[in-house]
């Protein structure tokens, strides 16, 4: 896991690729572009629904993390700092805003305000399940479905 992808698989063997072989649509997309993962997303489910046989998304995205857990990577040296500013400087979320400024869809009182109200969410949702009684043993597999 620590192992640089480009050691692991060629270059130009993608997912989407190998999954294209069994017959199966597929499509890759630049998973950092709000805009792109919507449209490629709208247009398999439309696929989908249309002629429901299987359909394979492949976005291009990259994790800022380590592999398992809130911590990062860089000191363990399977990629390299310009790698990870490159990925960082294409932050979806960063680019989404940008794009939506420069149409003038958005402006900064408003991130703030949607800031303020995702953190008051999420605090909400903190409290809730801290003051929630923990779950019987019986309900650990309530809506899990095989």
């Amino acid at each position: 896991m620590n192992t640089p992808l480009a050691a692991r698989q060629p270059p130009t063997r993608t997912i989407a690729e190998l999954v294209r072989g069994h017959g199966i649509r597929t499509s890759q997309h630049d998973g950092q572009l709000v805009e792109t993962v919507d449209a490629a997303a709208a247009d398999t489910v439309a696929h989908l629904r249309n002629k429901g046989g299987p359909a394979l998304l492949e976005f291009m995205t990259y994790r800022w993390l380590e592999h398992c857990g809130p911590l990062g990577d860089l000191h363990l040296g399977y990629r390299a700092q310009e790698e990870f500013d490159s990925w960082v400087a294409r932050c979806p979320i960063r680019l989404h805003r940008k794009l939506l400024e420069d149409d003038d869809l958005i402006d900064e009182a408003a991130h703030i305000a949607m800031d303020a109200e995702i953190a008051a969410e999420i605090d909400d949702a903190v409290t809730f399940a801290q003051k929630s009684p923990f779950p019987q043993r019986a309900e650990l597999n309530r809506h899990i479905f095989a």
